[in-house]
């Protein structure tokens, strides 16, 4: 199958050209062309036999590199190097060609400087597979490089040990525990990891669970310790706050005379509102101590429980027409009263005893009950990686997360070497048969690199590169359904090109109403508060674009074209993937700088890709690699966990933006003037941030980082 797609030569009668399938397409160059492409030919087909003899352990594989030598010599003698222009327009078409660019070894400026190792060294070694292991407990690792999980069949084999005996023997090592919600053996390192508590709660409710007694002492052991309540900090609008005792801190801070007439609500999105106070005259609770003339002390409750800020408005009259006009001076003077209900609440909130008690073991329930998975990856076996490249210690550990673990982000520093490291990880998953084929996504600039840097590391893989030709219009459709239809372990794209390929028209459709819906309910939370006239039109425009591509998307006429789902892609990595940062955040605050609100159309492209690879791997084929996870803004540390832990923060209740702010970040609103110069904005943005040990737990779930210092 290598030797027939792409450029071939037909010795009777003699022809050359291009075959993607039974039938070749007759090459239209002219003979001197056809010349350097019969050369390239018989490199590529020569390179390819001993590829699969050294994979193989044929012992033929000395004459065939003797036999390279010889033909890459004589090419390199008539036409000059692979990597020369006039070389590059004649076999550029051919899927192989980087294949060929790898011979040769060139300087930062692309001279060339060496033939690559492959002439003179072997690169490749068939995977060995263990016969026998003498001590039990290595029969653990032997079985993870096998088969990627514990395989008992496998395990008693190399020992010679009964099956139930040696997990037995496993088992009271502290080596392996048996998970009863999977119905499976787990390594320590995997069973001892994730939601600790989730695990004990699960055995304390089945029957039997006298039988894990054992799981219940080691659980215990490696629970994260519990938080104090002094070590606790908890804003206003945090969601895991009982609403009973919010409306308890509001009814006695306003000394509310008729407390049974106050309603406290909360909606299904988490929108906060108070209502029944309207009665109240003169109480200067709401009104001088904890409020203003122009904005009463139970209103500034309610906006600092949707995690908003006061803004006081005066209506004033511009050529006969009325707008609203900032006061800052009314408004410095609301924010401030905010700021002390706020203060009053942090002082409140812990005070009694029994109130401290219930909601400390709340915290510690939802929020630190994670203990994140050590990976090493010393002893993985990388079998079928050129046994010329040594990655190092962090590498080898993150490769072991992208195999045994979940999504993950490799936020390594620059210099650490995450190409290969998403690479070796990837490669192992394709030959333990967790994945089958992966979709590399890279900057425009580095798809060749890329592509270079997986020849160099595993170079018997059935490796795709497209070209910018691939993906013009008249093509584009037929190279997609080659990305199908292939035999291929890894594809290399764009950013560009990625984004070309559609995701079905129902996923689409179901994104653009979920974002129509989330419009509709900012529009509807934003009520009639003062910043409603700010906000609401540039809502109106955008639900009226979406509404619009909706409309259009369903009035396309259905055609035949693939979309991403079709592609038999089960693997996705994303090099740079802070690219993609901005991501759609649907939130109830309004003009808080770091939080976009707008759709970058690549960036949802991603994420509803993303999600459809969760579905059909249980949230285990996604990767990212960035040397900068965060750089601006502590929110994009949620939107790499709504890319990468969906299930995660759902579970903690952390799904929606405003939750995941209120539990972790504290807004500070202050007063500038306008760049024109012409009076005063308010600015708010994300001042600090707190809970920050249980935050980080969390994101190190996926988030495997790195220092330079660390590596």
């Amino acid at each position: 199958e290598e030797f027939r797609i792409g450029l071939v030569c037909q010795s009777r009668p003699f022809a050359i050209g291009y075959r993607e399938t039974d039938t070749m397409e007759p090459s239209s160059a002219s003979e001197a062309v056809r010349e350097r492409q019969k050369g390239l030919v018989q490199i590529k087909e020569t390179l390819l036999r001993l590829i699969e003899q050294e994979a193989k352990d044929d012992p033929g594989w000395e004459e065939t590199q003797w036999e390279l030598n010889a033909v890459y010599d004589d090419f390199a003698e008539r036409f000059g190097r692979i990597e020369e222009e006039r070389n590059r327009k004649a076999f550029e078409r051919d899927e192989k060609y980087q294949l060929l660019c790898a011979l040769e070894i060139s300087d930062g400026d692309g001279h060339f400087q060496q033939k690559a190792e492959i002439f003179s060294t072997r690169t490749l070694f068939p995977h060995k597979r263990i016969e026998h292991v003498e001590q039990t407990e290595n029969s653990i690792s032997a079985s993870l490089n096998e088969y990627g999980k514990l395989n008992f069949s496998y395990m008693s084999q190399i020992t010679g040990r009964d099956g139930d005996e040696l997990a037995l023997e496993l088992n009271g090592k502290g080596l392996i525990y048996f998970d009863p919600a999977k119905a499976e053996w787990q390594t320590a390192s995997e069973y001892l990891s994730g939601n600790i508590r989730q695990k004990m709660e699960y055995i304390e409710a089945i029957d039997g669970k006298e039988k894990y007694a054992g799981n219940l002492r080691a659980l215990a052991n490696v629970m994260p310790k519990p938080v104090t309540a002094s070590e606790i900090s908890v804003s206003m609008g945090a969601p895991w706050i009982p609403l009973e005792d919010y409306k308890a801190f509001v009814i006695e801070l306003m000394h509310c005379p008729k407390p049974n007439s106050l309603a406290f609500e909360m909606s299904k999105d988490g929108r906060y509102s108070i209502s029944g106070y309207y009665y109240e005259w003169k109480n200067e609770y709401a009104e001088r101590i904890y409020g203003t003339s122009r904005a009463n002390g139970y209103r500034l409750c309610e906006l600092a429980l949707n995690l908003k800020t006061p803004q006081i408005f005066d209506k004033v009259s511009e050529g006969g027409e009325e707008k609203n006009v900032l006061n800052p001076t009314e408004t410095i003077l609301a924010v401030e009263k905010q700021k002390a209900i706020k203060r009053e609440f942090e002082k409140w909130i812990f005070k009694d005893y029994d109130r401290r008690e219930r909601l400390t073991k709340q915290y510690n329930e939802l929020f630190n009950s994670i203990r994140p998975r050590a990976y090493d990856g010393e002893s993985m076996a990388f079998s079928e990686l050129n046994p010329l490249v040594t990655l190092r210690k962090h590498q080898k550990d993150a490769a072991a997360r992208i195999v045994y673990g979940g999504n993950c982000l490799i936020g390594h520093a620059v210099g650490g070497g995450k190409t290969f490291t998403y690479i070796a990880g990837v490669k192992e998953k394709l030959r333990l048969g967790l994945c089958r084929k992966a979709m590399i996504v890279v900057p425009n600039n580095i798809v060749a690199d890329a592509a270079k840097a997986v020849i160099d590391l595993c170079p018997d893989t059935r490796l795709l590169m497209a070209t910018e030709k691939d993906f013009k219009k008249e093509s584009r459709r037929r190279y997609i359904a080659r990305i199908a239809t292939g035999n291929y372990e890894m594809v290399i794209l764009s950013y560009e090109q990625f984004s070309m390929i559609p995701m079905s028209r129902e996923r689409e459709m179901a994104a653009l109403r979920e974002q129509i819906d989330d419009i509709i309910q900012q529009e509807e939370e934003l009520g009639e508060s003062n910043d409603r006239k700010l906000t609401v039109k540039e809502l109106a425009n955008k639900r009226k674009q979406l509404t619009e591509k909706l409309k259009k998307l369903r009035a396309l006429p259905k055609d035949n074209t693939l979309c991403f789902e079709d592609l038999g892609v089960d693997q996705l990595v994303v090099d740079e993937a802070d690219n993609f940062k901005n991501l759609m955040v649907v939130t109830k605050m309004t003009r808080v700088r770091g939080i976009s609100t707008t759709a970058v159309k690549k960036s949802s492209d991603l994420y509803m890709k993303c999600k459809y690879i969760d579905e059909i791997t249980g949230e285990r084929g996604v990767v990212f690699a960035t040397g900068t996870p965060i750089s601006n803004s502590m929110t994009e540390m949620y939107v790499m966990q709504k890319y990468l832990q969906g299930r995660t923060l759902r579970e903690a209740g952390l799904a929606h933006f405003d939750a995941w702010a209120g539990s972790f970040g504290e807004l500070v609103t202050e007063m500038e003037l306008k760049p024109e110069g012409t009076g005063f904005r308010q600015v708010t943005r994300f001042g600090k941030f707190h809970n920050l040990s249980e935050l980080i737990s969390m994101f190190h779930e996926v988030a495997d980082i790195k220092t330079a210092e660390e590596m």
